[in-house]
């Protein structure tokens, strides 16, 4: 065996050697191609964020306003909203809108619903599809929050309930914004809920901050 082994590589070699400007030439020809698809890919992905698209069924068609019929898969879209439509015979479709941005994880993950009457069970091989489908939208609603909550740690503290004002926050749950919201009617105690929020070690300027169900005592004495 070692013996069969030794005159295969060593003829091999010798193929080499009297070849070796074809080899060469192959060879050059070979790096070109992948460092021109390199410098492609690259390009081509320049300002984009990848989106993962997973289906069940995996024949499903996905259709994306403005990047056309989309596999599954990774692909590169430029940030901004997308409305999207996932299909497929003997299943009930699905529209909705998918964010793209570079704060959070974008992606498709859905799971099709059959249509036809008594026909709702699943196979073996569908269920495990569909929980594979499910794991990756767990796993992509934690690395969210996680996301999130690095990106305002402060809603590790939040609500803030007291008597006389609470504290919370509102957010699209995108990127688009992030507000601290401050429930009082009071002047005085929308002042204590600001010195509230300084004792958490939270400085005002970094957070916008809506006052909801605020009273201006000078506007209402107008009226």
């Amino acid at each position: 065996m070692n013996d069969i082994a030794y005159y295969f590589f060593r003829n091999i070699q010798d193929w080499i050697l009297r070849h070796r400007r074809i080899v060469i030439v192959f060879t050059i020809l070979v790096v070109i191609l992948i460092s021109a698809y390199s410098a492609w890919t690259f390009i081509s992905r320049q300002g984009k964020v990848p989106v993962e698209i997973a289906t069940f069924p995996h024949n499903a068609k996905i259709s994306v306003e403005g990047a056309g019929d989309l596999a599954r898969g990774v692909h590169y879209l430029p940030p901004g909203n997308y409305k999207y439509q996932v299909s497929a015979d003997g299943y009930k479709s699905v529209e909705d809108t998918l964010t793209v941005t570079d704060k959070n994880p974008s992606n498709i993950y859905r799971v099709l619903v059959k249509d036809q009457v008594g026909k709702k069970t699943f196979t073996r091989e569908e269920t495990v599809q569909i929980q594979e489908i499910e794991g990756k939208s767990g796993e992509a609603s934690r690395e969210f929050t996680e996301n999130f909550e690095n990106n305002y740690p402060i809603v590790k503290l939040l609500p803030i309930k007291d008597p006389y004002y609470s504290i919370g926050y509102l957010s699209d749950g995108k990127g688009g914004g992030f507000y601290l919201t401050v429930y009082t009617e009071s002047p005085r105690y929308r002042s204590n809920a600001l010195k509230r929020i300084q004792g958490l070690g939270v400085n005002l300027y970094d957070y916008k901050i809506v006052f909801q169900d605020y009273k201006n005592p000078l506007t209402e004495a107008k009226q």
